[in-house]
Formats: C-alpha cells, sequence, structure tokens
C-alpha cells in the first residue's frame, strides 16, 4: 500500500496534499477515507490531539488491516502534518514521506525551522538553528516561481489564505531536490505555517525556462547535450551531475543523473571546481569551458568532452549550480589537443 500525507496547517483545516507518488494538493480526508474504507478524520484528529505516532489494526471491509499515522511537529510543538499508510495486517510501511515543517513569524519576518527541515537539504545537523533568516533559506532555491505569491501572502494575510508550489532546492551534498511547498495563514495573526516535502524521487526537478532557452535539444548524432551540475557546500568533494536538460550524448546514455557514483574523472574534478570559482565574481553571460572526462556506464569507461559552463539564471542561485553543455569530443580531437599541449612551451 502506499503513504498519504495530511497537511493541518491550520486549527480548522486538514487536507490531503500527497498521495502515493503525486501531489494532489487541498483534497478531502473524508473522500479518500471513504475510499480506503477507513475513518481517516477520526485517526488524524487523534494524532493532532496526540501528537504521537499511532500504529493500530482493525478490520475493514472483512480484511484485517494495519493502519499507521505519524505526526510532523512544527517548532512548536504543533501537528502541521499527518501522514497515514493503510496496509495489510502484519506488513511493514515503506519509507515514510520526507517532511519538513516550519513557519513563518509574521512579527519578526524570521522563518522558524524544524531539525527535520534543515535536514531535508543538510548534510549535518551541525550548523542548526530554528531561527533562519529567509535569505539565507533562498540561497538554496534553485527555483521557486511562486515567491511574489506567498510574498504577498505574507505581507497580507487573510483569513483562510494558503499557498502551494513546487521548488528546486539545492542540497549541501551537491544534488538537486524536487519538493512541494505548501503553506497556510494561522488565524492567531502571528505565523504563516508551512510544509515542505521532498517528492524528489518521484519527481524531477523542473529546469528555470531561462535555462532551456539557452540550450538546443542536441545534435541529430546526439554528440551533445546540456545538463546541471551542482557544487556541494564544502567545496570539496566531486561535484554531481544532476538532470539532463536534453537527452543526453549517445556515448554518455549510461550516465544516468540520478545513479550514485563517480561521473567525473578524478584528474579533472580540479579543473571544474576552478571554472566554478571563476564564474563566481564573472557576469551572468560568461562562458567557461574546459577538457573534462565523463563516466559512461562503468567509472573505467571514460568519455572525453568539451564542456561550457554557464551560471544558471536565478539571482538566488549564486555558483551552487551551473548549466553545462557538454559536446563528446572525437579521437582525432583529443589527438590534436594532446599534440598541442606537448608543443606548449
Amino acid at each position: 500500500m502506499t503513504w498519504y500525507v495530511i497537511e493541518t496547517l491550520s486549527p480548522d483545516a486538514a487536507t490531503v496534499c500527497f498521495a502515493g507518488d503525486k501531489a494532489v494538493e487541498w483534497q478531502s480526508v473524508s473522500r479518500l477515507g471513504g475510499k480506503l474504507g477507513v475513518d481517516l478524520d477520526s485517526v488524524v484528529a487523534t494524532v493532532r490531539a496526540s501528537g504521537e505516532r499511532e500504529d493500530s489494526e482493525s478490520e475493514v471491509r472483512g480484511t484485517a488491516t494495519r493502519i499507521i499515522a505519524e505526526p510532523a511537529l512544527g517548532p512548536d510543538g504543533v501537528v502541521q502534518a499527518v501522514s497515514v499508510w493503510v496496509g495489510a495486517a502484519g506488513d511493514e510501511p515503506t519509507t515514510a514521506p520526507k517532511l519538513g515543517p516550519l513557519y513563518v513569524d509574521l512579527a519578526e519576518y524570521k522563518l522558524v525551522q524544524t531539525l527535520e527541515c534543515f535536514m531535508l537539504s543538510a548534510n549535518s545537523p551541525a550548523d542548526f538553528s530554528a531561527d533562519r533568516d529567509p535569505t539565507l533559506f533562498l540561497r538554496k532555491v534553485i527555483r521557486f516561481d511562486k515567491i511574489p505569491e506567498f510574498l504577498q501572502m505574507a505581507a497580507n494575510p487573510t483569513e483562510g489564505s494558503k499557498f502551494s508550489c513546487f521548488m528546486n532546492i539545492h542540497h549541501e551534498a551537491g544534488h538537486l531536490m524536487y519538493w512541494l511547498g505548501l503553506a497556510r495563514y494561522d488565524h492567531d495573526g502571528k505565523k504563516i505555517r508551512a510544509l515542505g516535502q521532498d517528492i524528489t524521487e518521484f519527481s524531477a526537478p523542473e529546469v528555470h525556462p531561462a535555462a532551456l532557452a539557452s540550450v538546443d535539444d542536441g545534435s541529430l548524432s546526439r554528440k551533445s547535450g546540456a545538463l546541471l551540475i551542482g557544487f556541494p557546500g564544502d567545496q570539496t568533494q566531486e561535484p554531481v551531475l544532476n538532470y539532463w536538460m536534453t537527452p543526453p550524448p549517445v556515448r554518455l546514455r549510461l550516465n544516468s543523473a540520478e545513479k550514485a557514483g563517480h561521473h567525473l574523472h578524478p584528474d579533472d574534478v580540479a579543473a571544474v571546481w576552478d571554472v566554478q570559482r571563476r564564474l563566481v565574481d564573472a557576469e551572468k553571460t560568461t562562458q567557461l569551458s574546459v577538457f573534462v572526462r565523463i563516466a559512461a556506464g562503468d567509472d573505467d569507461d571514460w568519455v572525453p568532452t568539451q564542456t561550457t559552463f554557464s551560471s544558471y539564471p536565478s539571482e538566488t542561485v549564486g555558483p551552487a549550480v551551473l548549466v553545462a553543455r557538454v559536446r563528446v569530443l572525437e579521437d582525432s580531437e583529443v589527438a590534436a589537443m594532446n599534440a598541442e599541449a606537448v608543443l606548449s612551451p
């Protein structure tokens, strides 16, 4: 069976926002409960009142059924979401949804987050702080098209106002994440409660239209392509090849950006980091090219490429993510480059 995420961001609200592998924002809990044969309204109410995980078994339509309900507590202990799993008695659930509760303090205009929210995009809890300046949070946001709507909601909160969006988030380890974001105005007049959910395993991040507009879809012979490369926050680890914005070149077709492992030749990592550092203070339109070998499938199959790097078209990203246009080199081109290097003084 599957997990369902039910947001409880305001005292009189409870709606289904995620079911199985897709977002279904603001759907009826009662309707879902009817389909499942479970009184979900009571399950959610119980968890909201106790703030504790529930794990019970009951008979549903003649079948022994296990029901698990896990709360996601906000920074002040208020239940901001409930994840519910319904399956056969004796079955074990799959991994629970990855949720990050937080709220906006409207009096001080700051974000207050939970450790769970912080760790969705962090490597270590060492730098965790509950209070966070919004600009620091936005530094990890690669794409957030609805930010004007959210700022308007924060500036003029009204009874019953709510907000939903999808965001690309840069993880400290370098890879990109895709989040579902939800928010509601809390009736106490002091908070906007929000929930982030990492749904990367179900949906690939959406690329900024300006980034797509600046690349072609590769040659007919599929010797070129474009992708996003993320740079780990510690500035020492290997950059991460994220998502292809075009079909990858034929020789790199086995190099799935979602596959774990090393994708850059160890001898070329320093050159890629050097390009990234040079682009930090460069004009947004600057492009820098470098010779890079990329793994195709196995790490011992290195494909020589001429890779051109440029900034990602978002003011908040900075150098954390770059656009990389990859062109696979012919053996004759590599030989010529090697000969030129030998002849150079």
